[in-house]
């Protein structure tokens, strides 16, 4: 983050530069945002350095022409935009490139371009020999990027971190082009990119000065109709469609309009289209909103004929269809559309109470009453949940338990559980009876069970016969699976290994069976939350990351749920390696979008998650509490002399988290000055891809084969290190190679300190020997010991220390072969050097390092964490 990241476009850059350095003039192809200016100032650089004259001109120059005929033969003439070049320039340039000067070309791809280049390119009624010049012009296209390969440039350029979710929208609504994503990224910076119910750019004065891109894409556009540049906003909303169907909603004149100004987007390998939301922002100027409210009312229709001839729609078609469908009772007259715009409303008012602004609910269940229609049953009750609190809330679901309008009496006790414990109430627990799953008296009691256990704030008594008995044996497979979540998450708190639980048996995570189901639907998001959250407390959450995204694109709002579990899978992946700061950030974003209805314990152990990521409390100046997520937080920021080496008191190692075990393991080692050990727990760690700890392990391993001066041994850890390095600039966009966090402080004797600083001086050993008093064999013996312990394999590899050696009284420095490496800088301090990670939490692990230091014993055991 924040490091100038290396141009991505770097093989096609050396193209260009060997067709030009072969006499060729080059034509660089892409659409608008693609890169090809910055190309273009890549070549240009490239050129210069080895010595060749390059002049730059843009196509609209005025008297450009003059000075292209002007420029030396043996100079490279570079020209961006080139699709907006007058006749005088297109001539000027190609009668050049005839006569051997070599020119690079940047064009726009599309119909956007100057009738000159148009004649050119297209109608043939340029002169045959300008002709046969621009076809020998060799063509370099800049595609669209691939996904991974722009995220890590967006992260690589900004200057600030960039959450998980604000990225995914970016790279859905760049369309694979840098110049979008740059401009998308400021908005996002100024709040005005939403990602519900898809990523869009929100509704409202934009700041125009500081989108470039934008910019060049509404002049690249040109003039369209006002109702056409409305219709075409209005399309950005649709899944990808063919041409028939966009002139049956806008009619084909306006088609071919957008068609011809290079507005509609074929969707690679397809005979579809789509029109880009960047584009479609990038046309409000060139319409009114009444005229785009007028088109996007049209679209939801359309929505409303496809939900009515039973075809359904995306999450994200209903929820924008109900900002947008009538409500006016002169357009209900058709019952079968009526029911159907009824549904639609219903749907997107009830995933608003989960997800969006309360201003957003109020709309929609608003407009549902408008249709004399208004929400019902739970749905009503979770919506007075959203606008009025809890305790209304409460009331309102108790009157409706009374009088039988519950149509899922288990849907009815689950939020019950939810309101009476948030408003500090007791639910009640006798109901009319209501037809339905579970409507049993001993199932609705072992249900109340269940839902009374995960919303008490305190340690549940999960143990006991009554509750057991009910996840054994509930008739309804959703309970069964909340009270074995329920389980499974407390003993992985704990620190021990769930008996009998998929974590245990290394089998999938288990999913919600029923969807068709009210109460299968309301639970299928805590059931998701929960088995997350067991995954990263036990350490598995990297292993099973793909399994979990699976999981979103299964459970019903899956849209909206993705956004959360990116979040999650993000945090787990800044904390793993070891980048707290990060890990805090994805952690408060994860508050605001996981739903509102999870139950309290499950939105409180949320909250304690922050723990992990060092949020909530300093850890070098308090104690940290008594849980797993802050000694996740010790371990993973490397401050591991706050952590204790036995297991937990009262549970037997088989019946420990394996995590913990590993933990352990590796504080042993490490306290034992063990490297065969560490190496071998760091093998381990990094199986199970735990990146942070696996370097903290060999570097420790790593001191201590200096401190004996085991040369090839420091090699090997060395390589390690850069193999984690290299894997996690692969794997992770927002790494950046050399921020791995790594410590390793050695400890010079007195002696070997002196002998060092003179030797790093300058002065010979006979020199040193006289300073000294001592003989000349032992100054040998001093300056070798203290070179195998920093790894400097010549006497002039100690100049670089030379500086510390002079601060450092104590003898306290780095250990590193290669400064800079790895993150490796040196760096002074009062005491000792630290090689500090990008973190503002950088690991401390010295306990750990020091062959001379005592490892310090903590209050907390690894069961802890």
């Amino acid at each position: 983050m924040g490091r100038a990241g290396g141009n991505v476009r770097t093989a096609t850059c050396t193209d260009v530069v060997s067709l030009c350095a072969s006499g060729q003039s080059v034509v660089v192809a892409g659409g608008n945002g693609s890169g090809k200016s910055t190309l273009l100032r890549e070549v240009a650089a490239a050129l210069h350095a080895s010595g060749i004259s390059v002049h730059p001109f843009r196509g609209a120059e005025a008297e450009g022409h003059r000075r292209i005929a002007d420029a030396a033969t043996d100079a490279v003439v570079i020209v961006d935009d080139f699709e907006q070049a007058s006749a005088e320039i297109v001539r000027a340039c190609l009668t050049r490139a005839a006569r051997g000067g070599r020119t690079v070309f940047a064009v726009l791809d599309g119909p956007q371009r100057s009738r000159p280049l148009h004649e050119l390119t297209h109608d043939h009624t340029a002169a045959d020999s300008l002709h046969t010049v621009w076809n020998a012009c060799a063509t370099v296209r800049l595609d669209a990027l691939p996904p991974n390969t722009l995220e890590r440039l967006l992260h690589a350029r900004s200057s600030e971190p960039i959450d998980a979710d604000t990225s995914h929208s970016v790279i859905r609504l760049a369309e694979g082009r840098p110049g979008w994503a740059f401009d998308l990224l400021r908005l996002a910076r100024r709040g005005l990119i939403s990602s519900t119910p898809r990523p869009t750019i929100r509704d409202a004065p934009l700041p125009a000065d500081e989108l470039p891109a934008l910019r060049s894409l509404a002049a690249a556009l040109g003039d369209l109709a006002p109702e056409s540049a409305g219709a075409a906003i209005a399309l950005s909303g649709l899944e990808p469609f063919d041409l028939s169907g966009a002139r049956d909603l806008i009619g084909s004149a306006r088609t071919a309009e957008l068609t011809d100004h290079g507005v509609l987007f074929r969707v690679p390998g397809t005979e579809s289209f789509t029109v880009p939301t960047f584009v479609a922002t990038a046309l409000r100027t060139a319409t009114t909103p009444e005229q785009s409210a007028r088109w996007q009312r049209t679209i939801a229709e359309h929505w409303v004929q496809q939900e009515a001839l039973s075809l359904p729609l995306s999450e994200a078609e209903a929820m924008l269809s109900a900002r947008s469908l009538s409500t006016d009772p002169a357009d209900q007259e058709d019952e079968r559309l009526r029911a159907a715009r009824v549904r639609i409303l219903h749907r997107a008012a009830t995933e608003s109470v989960e997800f969006h602004d309360p201003a957003h609910v109020r709309t929609l269940v608003v407009r549902a009453g408008r249709l004399a229609t208004p929400l019902t049953g739970c749905d009503h009750v979770r919506a007075v949940y959203v606008l009025a609190g809890a305790e209304l809330a409460h009331t309102e679901l108790e009157a409706l338990r009374n009088t039988g309008g519950a149509v899922d009496p288990l849907v009815t006790e689950w939020n019950a559980a939810l309101f009476a414990a948030e408003a500090g109430q007791t639910a009640t627990t006798t109901a009319v009876p209501a037809e339905g799953a579970a409507s049993t008296p001993s199932d609705l009691a072992g249900a109340r069970l269940v839902f009374h256990m995960w919303n008490q704030t305190e340690r549940p008594d999960i143990d006991s016969i009554e509750f057991r008995n009910v996840v054994d044996n509930h008739s309804v497979a959703e309970v069964r699976h909340l009270g074995r979540a329920l389980i499974d998450l407390q003993a992985v708190w704990e620190g021990r290994l769930p008996q009998g639980s998929w974590l245990a048996s290394g089998l999938s995570i288990p999913s919600v069976h029923d969807h068709s189901s009210e109460f299968g639907r309301s639970v299928s998001g805590t059931l998701l939350l929960a088995h997350a959250l067991i995954a990263f407390l036990a350490g598995e959450q990297s292993l099973r990351a793909e399994e979990f995204r699976a999981a979103v694109r299964r459970v019903p709002r899956g849209e909206a749920h993705a956004r959360w579990m990116r979040h999650l899978l993000a945090m787990g992946e800044a904390v793993i390696c070891g980048n707290m700061a990060r890990g805090a950030m994805e952690w408060e974003h994860l508050l605001q979008t996981i739903p509102r209805t999870v139950p309290l314990r499950l939105r409180a152990l949320v909250q304690h998650m922050g723990l992990a990521a060092g949020a909530a409390y300093n850890p070098d100046t308090e104690d940290p509490p008594s849980n797993l997520p802050s000694g996740v937080h010790l371990y993973f920021s490397g401050k591991h002399d706050k952590l204790g080496l036995g297991g937990r008191p009262g549970v037997a190692p088989q019946n420990t988290l394996p995590m913990v075990r590993l933990v352990s393991a590796h504080l042993r080692a490490a306290a034992e000055q063990n490297p065969s050990d560490l190496l071998r727990v760091a093998a381990r760690l990094r199986k199970l891809q735990l990146w942070a700890p696996a370097a903290f392990a060999i570097s420790s391993a790593r001191t201590i084969f200096l401190n004996r001066r085991a040369v090839r041994n420091v090699r090997d850890c060395d390589e390690l290190l850069a193999d984690i390095d290299e894997q996690l600039g692969t794997r992770v966009p927002w790494y950046q190679t050399g921020d791995l966090p790594t410590v390793t402080l050695v400890r010079l004797t007195p002696r070997e300190h002196t002998s060092a600083l003179l030797a790093a001086e300058g002065l010979t050993n006979a020199q040193i020997a006289e300073r000294l008093s001592c003989s000349v064999r032992t100054v040998e013996s001093h300056v070798s010991q203290a070179k195998a312990k920093l790894g400097a394999v010549t006497r002039a590899d100690l100049r670089k220390y030379r500086e510390m050696l002079r601060s450092s009284p104590s003898g306290a420095l780095p250990s590193a072969d290669d400064p800079g490496r790895l993150g490796h800088t040196p760096e002074t301090s009062s005491s000792r050097w630290e090689n500090r990670a990008r973190t503002p939490a950088p690991p401390s692990s010295s306990a750990l390092s020091h062959g001379t230091t005592s490892v310090a014993h903590g209050q907390y055991s690894p069961s802890q964490i």
